[in-house]
């Protein structure tokens, strides 16, 4: 094609804003196309595939991509045609029919990618005169009929859009640029908001993806984490030997780890466990570092006792709490109600880590307030029914004697 076909086909790539809002627009573009380029010249030319059919309207070609591909392109057999065929449409029966159905083909393609204005490959153009090429055009169209008039005008908006935005992102690269929502090619918060994207939701998504990788590792580490603490428990049994025996099935946990996601309830209850059992290395302690320290809390405690005996005076009667109970039932009520909300405690998985430290004795790492706490501490009903009876009968009992 020559520099006067070219200019005629590009011209209106700067019309199409103006003219392609509606089908009448349209067709004026082509009247124009067609009177700058007109169809004396060779059947390939553009304007000569523009006069085909009527153009279809904007809204056609804003469909979605599958129903605009059945609109405006034809049918093609995907199966070679027979040689006979193709020397029938070519008119020749010296054309190979490998190359006819590769002429076929690379017409077809520029039909619906409306690039009919643009040479064939050179492996064609070289061996296959323009009157061949034409027609196997015209076959293509008595045959294969479509709006190519419609594929013309895609590709126009096509390559003007792709130009646009070639433009806008070397605009916003230079910094003259700065669409609504932050970055081009990305969507605003809502379809028509003014505003743009809010600074405040970027954050918020940005944290809400942050805390869902948090989540997702802490809960693999949980996952994985059962095998490396029953190896720590055996590490530890082995340094404790001659204090504390330990069997087997007791360096393992009851149960494998709960997934936090299938079951919450178990896997949180499990965690507090973990947390409740693990220790700090109490290896290195002394004979006296453990025996010591729960020495003086139980000769501190002996002591303060021995003074409340010798300094305790019996409130009157309308100073006491209970003043309609016996003392001796309300001092044993209120070490019953003590001992009782322990072991409430011990149904709270929470406090099992407090409980394991100031009411349990632990041979590893004892604590010393333990030795106080542990009189309190039941974790079984029966225990503590039993604990409570005696201490209830001996106790009204030794008062009235």
């Amino acid at each position: 094609m020559n520099n006067a076909a070219t200019i005629a086909w590009r011209t209106p790539c700067r019309w199409i804003h103006a003219y392609s809002r509606t089908s009448s627009a349209r067709s004026s573009l082509l009247d124009q196309l067609h009177l700058i380029y007109p169809s004396s010249i060779r059947p390939r030319s553009a304007l000569r595939c523009l006069s085909s059919k009527t153009p279809t309207s904007r809204k056609a070609s804003q469909r979605a991509p599958g129903s605009q591909t059945r609109e405006i392109t034809a049918a093609f057999p995907e199966r070679d045609l027979p040689a006979p065929q193709i020397a029938q449409i070519f008119g020749t029966a010296t054309l190979p029919a490998k190359l006819g159905n590769q002429i076929l083909r690379a017409l077809q393609d520029q039909r619906v990618s409306g690039t009919l204005d643009l040479p064939l490959p050179d492996e064609i153009t070289r061996v296959v005169p323009p009157h061949i090429i034409d027609a196997g055009l015209a076959w293509l169209r008595s045959k294969h009929p479509m709006d190519e008039d419609a594929a013309i005008l895609a590709r126009i908006e096509r390559e003007e859009q792709e130009e646009e935005e070639q433009l806008i992102r070397r605009a916003e690269e230079l910094g003259l640029y700065k669409p609504q929502s932050g970055k081009f090619g990305s969507s605003t918060t809502k379809e028509g908001d003014v505003y743009g994207s809010s600074v405040l939701d970027e954050v918020r998504k940005k944290n809400i993806k942050e805390s869902k990788q948090m989540e997702e590792k802490q809960r693999q580490d949980w996952l994985d984490g059962e095998a490396k603490r029953i190896e720590q428990l055996q590490a530890r049994a082995e340094k404790l030997k001659g204090i504390q025996k330990y069997e087997s099935q007791e360096l393992t946990e009851a149960r494998p780890r709960a997934d936090p996601e299938q079951r919450p309830a178990l896997a949180w209850i499990q965690q507090q466990h973990v947390k409740a059992t693990s220790t700090t290395d109490a290896s290195k302690l002394t004979t006296a570092g453990r025996l010591l320290p729960s020495l003086a809390v139980v000769a501190l405690t002996l002591g303060l006792c021995y003074v409340f005996s010798e300094s305790y005076e019996a409130p009157l009667h309308n100073q006491r709490m209970w003043p309609d109970i016996q003392p001796a039932a309300a001092t044993l009520t209120a070490i019953v109600g003590l001992n009782a909300g322990v072991f409430l405690l011990w149904k709270f998985p929470p406090a099992w880590r407090l409980l394991n430290k100031y009411f349990i004795n632990v041979p590893y790492y004892p604590y010393a307030a333990s030795v106080v706490g542990s009189v309190f501490s039941h974790q079984q009903l029966r225990h503590l029914g039993s604990n409570m009876f005696i201490l209830w009968f001996v106790g009204k009992k030794r008062k009235y004697a």
